[in-house]
């Protein structure tokens, strides 16, 4: 299989607008993608509902990635100048998938390999339709554009994932605890079987060096879009070194909300 790709450096934007935007859901809530639960939303449920990012200057992004959306297709595309648009897709557009590890979760990356041109531009503008049965508003929890995205050396094995919901308990004075389950399930990782040769020091070097509670993006590159997320370490790894070869605990990781 493909090896897996991490980025870890986002590109931030200068402006993000909307077509429409629902009070306490501005255009801007798409862009804290660590924090996918504050969504940004429109008002109403006509389509296409549209944001548009301004990065101050020409970007050349190697993707995007979408996530905790309502609807099923977009159309995206770029511009030098905000009033002049060249289309990344043709046609009606490209679907939004359901991750099946988090149903229903629609999320999905979208590598620049799948694109109709280079985007080289300043101006990066993406159209919502077809809503979900019941829904009565768009809505996008993040919009992820990477700066950067680096193919691993070699490959972590499969990972085990926890299906987790997003619980906070709060301590009464006098004993015992609330819990509250906030928002959308979330997914954690154990990464296993990290690789053991020495000529990938360097790519654990950088996993390391993010720091714990920090996003990065991660897209097991296994031929699903949807098996893409925004996570952060939650814990320190240990290493053991037998001659050439290493061998490490799991690298635990979590969603970010």
């Amino acid at each position: 299989m493909a090896n897996q790709q991490i980025g870890t450096v986002f590109l931030q934007p200068t402006a993000i607008g909307a077509s429409q935007e629902a009070t306490n859901h501005p255009a801007t809530n798409a862009a804290l993608f660590p924090k996918w639960l504050r969504v940004a939303k429109s008002t109403t449920t006509a389509s296409p509902w549209t944001l548009t990012y301004n990065f101050g200057a020409a970007v050349q992004p190697p993707g995007f990635f979408l996530n905790n959306c309502n609807f099923s297709l977009i159309k995206a595309a770029v511009s030098t100048n905000g009033t002049t648009w060249t289309e990344l897709y043709s046609g009606a557009g490209v679907a939004v998938g359901t991750d099946d590890r988090l149903q229903p979760r629609r999320k999905q990356w979208y590598p620049a390999s799948g694109w109709l041109t280079t985007w080289n531009h300043q101006y990066f503008r993406l159209q919502a339709f077809s809503l979900d049965a019941g829904a009565l508003a768009f809505e996008l929890g993040a919009c992820a554009v990477l700066s950067t995205l680096t193919t691993a050396t070699r490959n972590f094995g499969p990972p085990e994932f926890t299906i987790r919901e997003p619980l906070t308990r709060l301590a009464y004075a006098g004993g015992g605890s609330e819990g509250n389950v906030e928002g959308r399930h979330l997914l954690a990782y154990d990464l296993i079987f990290g690789p053991n040769f020495k000529d990938a020091w360097p790519q654990l070097h950088v996993l390391r060096a993010i720091g714990q509670n920090l996003p990065f993006f991660f897209y097991e590159n296994r031929g699903d879009p949807t098996h893409a997320y925004i996570l952060q370490r939650l814990a320190e790894v240990k290493f053991a070194e037998t001659f050439s070869t290493l061998t490490a605990t799991p690298w635990t990781l979590e969603e970010c909300v």
